[in-house]
């Protein structure tokens, strides 16, 4: 009798302190639970202002059946911290993420700064520096932060050779071992690769700064690496798998089957067009989602239209065709 009353004690302590690390666990993720919604805030130089790839990128969440919004006092598109001309070294020595931070309050911080540095001097060891103190901040604002930092995107502005580029490989390469010593498990860091796959000369519209195409392979780089920081937590429907079971059936936009129209099908789109590949995802029933005006044919006027749809200004079929 004695012994099975102290097991029953042992049983009673063991569920106890299991009930403690579970209402941790909760309290730590309760932010990315479906019913609350998860902030995002876009940070970083002009890369991060222009262009459409935050809406892009808003749009594959939230169509995905993700619950969150995007924070910062910057509201083109979307709302954003990106800042034409600003560093990390600058931005690591002044008050303003501090403000930033505490104006908003994001869960999550994705980062793509140290382009207007690496122009010119090589200062690849200072950026790495700041990227410190920046991440000091973000965990000073939110303990539980979740920090995605990217290796920048490639650069070639006019008359400048090589020179740029180098310093961003430079930068790139450090970045890894920085987030490992660095990442911990309440606060990880995750790098994010925005460099492999950028083209100059076919993504950017100067060398620099991200055209559609460009807008496109951040967003979907962003988005892949977002899905594994909110899962299981703040999606509702997870999206379907990267290669969907292809079927009779299918909606207007959405030519790689996975009952989502976002900037991904968009690519493929492009990638149809160009002839980098010869069939959707969804094969005959992704040509049948490509007629976005429905007038037998998917050609460059059905991608016009996913484009304005995508970006706002449009609606999917195109009010000329509904």
């Amino acid at each position: 009798m004695i012994l099975i009353v102290r097991k029953f004690k042992v049983l009673s302590v063991v569920m106890v302190i299991i009930t403690i690390f579970a209402a941790v666990f909760v309290f730590q993720n309760r932010a990315f639970s479906a019913e609350t919604t998860t902030k995002i805030m876009p940070l970083g130089d002009s890369i991060t202002a222009c262009g459409n790839w935050r809406q892009l990128l808003l749009s594959n969440l939230t169509s995905s059946g993700y619950n969150v919004e995007f924070v910062g006092s910057q509201n083109y598109l979307t709302p954003h911290e990106g800042h034409s001309g600003i560093g990390p070294i600058g931005l690591a020595t002044t008050g303003d993420l501090k403000n930033w931070l505490s104006t908003t309050n994001p869960q999550i911080v994705i980062m793509h700064l140290g382009t207007n540095n690496s122009w010119g001097n090589n200062q690849a060891p200072e950026i790495i520096s700041s990227f410190t103190t920046l991440v000091s901040q973000m965990r000073a604002n939110n303990p539980n932060m979740k920090i995605m930092v990217a290796k920048i995107i490639p650069m070639h502005p006019t008359a400048s050779g090589e020179s740029c580029n180098n310093n961003v490989i430079d930068l790139n390469s450090r970045i890894d071992d920085w987030a490992k010593g660095l990442s911990t498990t309440q606060s990880p860091i995750i790098v994010v690769d925005q460099y492999t796959g950028f083209d100059t000369t076919t993504d950017t519209y100067d060398g620099v700064h991200p055209n559609d195409s460009g807008c496109i392979k951040m967003a979907d780089k962003w988005f892949a690496a977002l899905k594994d920081v909110l899962n299981p937590f703040a999606s509702a429907t997870p999206s379907a798998s990267a290669t969907p079971t292809p079927t009779s059936t299918s909606l207007i936009g959405d030519v790689d089957g996975n009952e989502n129209v976002n900037s991904i099908d968009f690519g493929y789109m492009r990638k149809y067009l160009l002839g980098l590949i010869t069939e959707f995802p969804n094969r005959e029933a992704g040509i049948k989602a490509a007629d976005i005006d429905g007038n037998g044919t998917f050609n460059s006027i059905d991608f016009g239209h996913m484009r304005n749809f995508l970006i706002g200004k449009g609606t999917i079929p195109p009010a000329s065709a509904s």
